[in-house]
């Protein structure tokens, strides 16, 4: 995690660089310049849709981190860009927008670039940013967000904000997630926008935009190449660990899905694009009559011993059942003996590996 970080960190810089030393119309080719072979490609990729942004509405003024200040504290707005912008709010505490640019004391953009491999969605991290400029600059109406994302397992994030419809809304959704880390012990619920919370409320990206929720130095980190590939030991291993609590989040949500169908059943039909009915259940041989059915089989299709014995089926569990009572032993025990008598006449399947975590504390539960 911390070579990702000084990854991003350094390419954050060299976006940056670009942007205090050329003009908006240079941005795209300075990235493939100053990118190189290995670079470059990351750094165009980030610079294209904030040029284009930049550039269709004519803002050609930078303005440094003190410019930016002064007009946070007077409220008032020149068109322009800048880097590094730092505002705080009483919600979301201090932060630090990688690029912020003002076409007019009405309209603002905020990037934050995203080179990082392992973050996921942007979108709470960014209503944050929004939050706090709406705050911080009264006259604003509208504020588009972009995470520009090359090498992440995500879509590039772009999404525009209205303070009327937005505001409060994303107020209230902050404000819920606070409460909902504040108390350790509440357990809270996987957030919509997060494919891997581990429903504890405190997923670690939002932190980066809710400072108050604690990050956790070993929370696992999600990458493309760890989902669709793993390479490294330790990259299988993490995978592992997420495909275990996708399994358990799946089963919990079919469960939970299943008890509401059965207790809503006339709400259940109008469940949109989607056909729910109810089935009278699989249809199985009652495991109390089974002897009957043996008898009801051999006199119906007048089968002779030797033909029932090579289509009957031994029931192990009734059979372990049966011989612990009988006599006076524990399931295990019966279990050991029936194997030892059957084992000339058993056989094996293909061989499956079987995963079992095995010490440390889970990373996801």
């Amino acid at each position: 995690m911390a070579e990702a970080a000084a990854e991003g960190t350094r390419l954050h810089d060299l976006c940056e660089k670009i942007v205090r030393e050329h003009p908006p119309e240079n941005w795209v080719e300075s990235a493939s310049m100053i990118g190189g072979a290995e670079d470059g490609p990351l750094l165009v990729e980030a610079m294209v849709p904030v040029a284009e942004q930049v550039l269709s509405l004519g803002i050609d003024k930078y303005a440094n981190p003190q410019d930016v200040r002064n007009m946070a504290a007077n409220a008032i707005i020149h068109p322009c860009y800048a880097c590094e912008s730092e505002f705080s709010s009483k919600l979301n505490k201090k932060q630090r927008l990688d690029f912020l640019a003002f076409a007019d004391d009405k309209y603002a953009i905020i990037v934050d670039y995203k080179f990082t491999r392992a973050e996921p969605d942007a979108e709470i991290q960014m209503e944050a940013y929004g939050l706090t400029l709406f705050e911080t600059f009264p006259s604003i109406q509208r504020i588009l967000l972009l995470a520009p994302a090359p090498r992440v397992f995500a879509d590039c994030y772009n999404k525009l904000l209205h303070r009327s419809t937005d505001e409060e809304r994303i107020r209230s959704g902050i404000t819920k997630i606070l409460m909902r880390a504040s108390d350790e012990f509440e357990p809270g619920f996987p957030c919509w926008a997060c494919a891997v919370c581990s429903g504890n409320g405190r997923c670690p990206w939002q932190a980066a935009s809710v400072s108050d929720i604690v990050r956790h130095e070993d929370s696992l980190q999600i990458t493309r190449r760890m989902l669709t590939g793993p390479i490294t030991l330790q990259e299988r291993s993490d995978r592992r660990e997420v495909l275990a609590w996708l399994d358990k989040f799946i089963q919990a949500g079919k469960d939970q899905d299943k008890l509401w169908a059965i207790e809503n059943p006339g709400e259940s039909e109008n469940l949109p694009g989607w056909k729910v009915s109810l089935s009278r259940g699989k249809r199985a041989l009652d495991p109390d009559r089974r002897a009957e059915a043996h008898a009801i089989v051999a006199s119906t299709f007048m089968l002779s011993e030797e033909q029932f014995v090579e289509i009957a089926n031994i029931h192990m569990d009734s059979l372990i059942e049966f011989v612990s009572l009988q006599e006076g032993i524990s399931r295990t025990e019966a279990k050991e003996k029936i194997n030892e008598i059957l084992a000339p006449v058993m056989k094996y399947g293909a061989p499956y590996p079987i995963y079992r975590k095995v010490g440390g504390k889970k990373l996801l539960d």
